[in-house]
């Protein structure tokens, strides 16, 4: 059975290890690298479960008993603090909006959205 766990400083390596194994896994699927995020430091880290966890977002790990098996997260919009953007999920409709990835041009990220009954 799969639960959700919000990210805290206590499961930040659980956390870390599941963002690594996803950059490897689906690497253009990021706006980062596994050649990158492998060389952050511990504080790096727990920065990192911060911002996730504070005034501005929120982050999870979906867990099957010790091991974790994904990540979802949501960082509030800067510009209208009432729209949160979902970051690190599937399972949503491509809304017509794209842009370059910032770490390879030629890759195209598509914004996509899911109504919320």
């Amino acid at each position: 059975m799969i639960t959700i766990e919000p990210i805290t400083a206590l499961n930040m390596f659980l956390f870390k290890a599941v963002r690594l194994r996803a950059l490897q896994d689906a690497p253009r699927s990021f706006g980062s690298t596994y050649a990158k995020e492998s060389q952050l430091s511990d504080a790096d880290w727990t920065k990192r479960v911060e911002r996730w966890n504070g005034e501005n977002g929120a982050g999870f790990l979906a867990m099957d008993k010790d091991t974790a098996r994904g990540i979802a997260g949501s960082l509030l919009d800067q510009n209208d603090r009432t729209r949160a953007h979902l970051i690190s999920m599937l399972g949503f409709s491509r809304t017509g909006r794209t842009e370059p990835d910032p770490n390879d041009p030629a890759v195209i990220e598509y914004e996509m959205s899911r109504a919320i009954p």
